[in-house]
Formats: C-alpha cells, sequence, structure tokens
C-alpha cells in the first residue's frame, strides 16, 4: 500500500439514516440563508470538477457569537468530516493545510477561526497564501522523482472551503495596511455571518420558547442543529453521489441550474469581478437543486435560490465597499437591476389584498401574519425583515428611495406605519410605488 502526505478527512458515516439529518440538521437550516448556503457549498464540491470551476472558499465574519462555527459544522456533516480532531483551523502550517486540501479532494474542507492563526505568519498573508492556495488546485510542484518515491500520486485538488473570522478578511489585511489583490478576493470571498437586525446567523423570525429570552431561543437552536449534525452526517454526500451516477441527465441538470442562476441572479454592477464571483454561487444554487430534485434536500428551489442570491449580494456589497466601512466609501448603486430583482420579488411574493375597516376573520389574520406584505388600495407595503431579505444592502435600497420607488414620510426613516386589522399595532413597512418601479425597470 502506497503512503501518502494527505491527511483524509474523517468521512464518518453517523448513526439512523439520511431522514434523521433531514429533519433535524436540513429543515432548521431553513430558517439561515447562511446555513442554506453553507450546505448547497458542500453539496456542489464534488461539481467542481465536471463544471470546469476552480476551487474557492467562503468566509463567513462576523464580531459576535452568533452562531458562525455551526455554518461550518453543517457544511462539514454532509460528508462527515466530522472526526474526533474537529475541524482543521488557520493555526495549522501551510504544509498542513495542503495535506487538509488534498485529504477532501474533491469534498468541502470546513476551516475554523482565523484568530488562531497569528503566530506562524501575519494573518493578512495567511489569508492571501490560502486563497491562492485553494484556487491553484494544485498546491505545489514537486519533482516526478520524489513523488514516485515516496507514494505520491497526482497532487491536484478540487475543494470549496468554509471557513469562519471575527473581522473579514479584507479589514484584515487593511488594517495591516495592505489591500487584498483582485484575484484573492474573489477566490476567497467575505460574507457577513448575521445581519444587523437578525437573531444570529438566522434571517427569519425566531419567536421565543416559553420562559426564555430570543438568545437562549437561538443558542439553543444553534446547539441542537451542531449535536444532529455530528449525530446524522455523512449521509448526504453519499445519496446525492448515488443519485448524480444513475441519472444519466444528472450533469446537463447541473449545467442547467447554474445557468439558471447566472441568468436570473441580478448583479449590482458589470465587473469581471462580479460575473467570477456569481459563478461560484451559481455552482452551490445548482448543487443544492439537483438534491432538491433527488429528495436529499427537504427544501424548495425558490426560497433556496432567494437565499443564495442574498448571500451573493452581501458578498459583492462587502468586496465593493469593505467590511465595516463607512457608508460615504461605498460607490453608487445602479439602481435599474436592484429594481429589476424587486419586480421579481413582488412577482413572487405572498402579499395579501387587504380591504380597509373590514372584519377581520382569524383564518385571515394568521394569513397576515404569514405574509411577505400587502396591497391597500393598489398601494404595496412590504414588511421590512421581507424587503431586507429582498434587497438586503443599505446602499441598494437608498438607490431605490432615491428613485421614489420606496415612499417615505420621514427623512429619516424609509419605512411608513400602517394599521393592518388582524395585526398588533401600527408596525412599520416599505411602501412600494409600481408606477415608479415600471419606469425605473423600463428605462
Amino acid at each position: 500500500m502506497q503512503c501518502t502526505d494527505a491527511h483524509v478527512g474523517a468521512f464518518a458515516l453517523g448513526e439512523c439514516s439520511l431522514k434523521d439529518w433531514q429533519e433535524l440538521v436540513a429543515k432548521p437550516s431553513r430558517q439561515s440563508s447562511r446555513l442554506r448556503l453553507s450546505i448547497a457549498a458542500a453539496l456542489a464540491a464534488p461539481f467542481l470538477r465536471l463544471l470546469g470551476l476552480d476551487s474557492f472558499g467562503i468566509n463567513w465574519f462576523s464580531e459576535t457569537s452568533d452562531g458562525k462555527t455551526v455554518s461550518l459544522i453543517v457544511a462539514a456533516s454532509v460528508p462527515g468530516l466530522l472526526g474526533p480532531e474537529g475541524l482543521p483551523g488557520w493555526a495549522d502550517s501551510e504544509a498542513a493545510l495542503e495535506a487538509q486540501l488534498r485529504g477532501c479532494r474533491d469534498c468541502p474542507m470546513a476551516l475554523d477561526d482565523t484568530g488562531d492563526g497569528q503566530h506562524q505568519m501575519p494573518l493578512e498573508e495567511k489569508a492571501r497564501m490560502l486563497a491562492f492556495l485553494i484556487a491553484r488546485n494544485r498546491p505545489r510542484k514537486l519533482s516526478k522523482v520524489y513523488e514516485r518515491n515516496n507514494g505520491l500520486g497526482s497532487r491536484e485538488t478540487r475543494n470549496i472551503v468554509i471557513s469562519s473570522s471575527e473581522r473579514a478578511l479584507g479589514q484584515i489585511a487593511r488594517a495591516a495596511g495592505k489591500d487584498r489583490l483582485g484575484g484573492e478576493e474573489v477566490r476567497f470571498i467575505d460574507i457577513p455571518a448575521s445581519d444587523p437586525e437578525s437573531a444570529g446567523i438566522f434571517d427569519v423570525v425566531i419567536l421565543p420558547a416559553p420562559g426564555k429570552t430570543l438568545r437562549e431561543t437561538t443558542k439553543d437552536l444553534v446547539e441542537s442543529i451542531r449535536a444532529n449534525a455530528i449525530k446524522h452526517q455523512g449521509h448526504a454526500f453519499r445519496k446525492l453521489l448515488e443519485k448524480y451516477v444513475n441519472d444519466q441527465h444528472g450533469l446537463e441538470r447541473l449545467k442547467a441550474y447554474k445557468q439558471q442562476f447566472e441568468r436570473d441572479a441580478v448583479l449590482p454592477d458589470k465587473h469581471n469581478a462580479h460575473y467570477r464571483v456569481r459563478s461560484n454561487f451559481a455552482v452551490t444554487y445548482a448543487a443544492a437543486a439537483l438534491s432538491i430534485d433527488y429528495g436529499i434536500l427537504p427544501w424548495k428551489k425558490r426560497p433556496t435560490f432567494r437565499a443564495i442570491e442574498k448571500c451573493m449580494r452581501l458578498a459583492l456589497a462587502t468586496l465593493t465597499t469593505g467590511a465595516n466601512e463607512p457608508a460615504a466609501k461605498a460607490p453608487a448603486v445602479n439602481p435599474h437591476p436592484v429594481g429589476r430583482s424587486l419586480k421579481e420579488q413582488l412577482a413572487h411574493a405572498q402579499l395579501v389584498v387587504v380591504k380597509p375597516k373590514q372584519k377581520v376573520s382569524e383564518e385571515q389574520a394568521r394569513a397576515r401574519l404569514k405574509a411577505d406584505g400587502f396591497k391597500i388600495n393598489g398601494e404595496i407595503y412590504v414588511k421590512p425583515k421581507c424587503f431586507k431579505r429582498w434587497i438586503p444592502t443599505q446602499p441598494e435600497r437608498n438607490a431605490l428611495r432615491d428613485r421614489k420607488v420606496i415612499l417615505t414620510e420621514r427623512k429619516d426613516t424609509a419605512t411608513v406605519e400602517r394599521k393592518i386589522g388582524g395585526i398588533k399595532g401600527k408596525p412599520r413597512y416599505y411602501a412600494i410605488d409600481l408606477h415608479a418601479l415600471h419606469r425605473l425597470v423600463s428605462e
């Protein structure tokens, strides 16, 4: 048996079955666009080679303990990489990271906590090293004689690396007085792990459990997903490969889903780097959509598309403006693609028609609580959490407001108060002028 310097991943098969992973990991992950993307990225890794794509990385960053690590754990649970030694970390040497990549060839690799990587080389240098290590596909060239004498076969790798850090890699570089190289930014993509108004990594409304605060409730949910990801790991990846091998049209369908995302996911600007980033997100959607077809992911394609598109746009906003940069430094946003995206979202939204001053039944009240927004006398009112999921960055929302697509009554807020039967109080909504939206889109 030949030796190899690859550090082979655990590839463990957890107890129980795929159904348990679906119920206890994949279904709760529907409440988070970040968890959806992490799982989708793990499923996409074996298809990079088939689609002729290079390796790339996703770095989840935030300063708070909001569940970043569980994003890595759910990704690692797909192929079963959660062994007794835990996840590899940034503290590992360059040679060790190369060995990890080869040991996870054509698979995802979860890499935890950049904060542990400072002692061997400056963190901004290590991030750059890993970005190009990932994208080269072939870590380091060795002589053919050395490879033969040491039992080393092909050192080519294709991986999707999923990482976490307290600060964006771009921010780390700027703090050291340097800029990230353009190729580095699109190879190792920074994405904020949470929204300012979200409950950690969850971007849907999480209702506090009886007797517990919202933070306690989300912490319990994160811990439950973490424990079940470890317990029921490995089944999803095996089932995906089994289904794909027996699907004579699998590659054709995969390419069609990738092309769909590249066609329909709106870019804020026509920059080459943006197209490259979109291609990376497109393969994650394609793998997720194929996995939905195969019955592996208990998700629906439309919300999965929206979740991955949201993460893409957050990544592009970070790429353009830099994490935690003052808003004044952000470049102007082209409002036309943002308007097209909003129009598409409205076409698929759950908008309840409301007639003022009419009595509301219990069934109508429940429908209004679940709705994305309302139509009142021809006007559209969208709930803030829903609208921010559609238009995730402040510069994009500002662009719509400047074009009068978002109607406001005050200068200090973009939302308006409306009393709607069946909903307590007078919540705030984003009011949409459909005529202004149509004019913007048709320009």
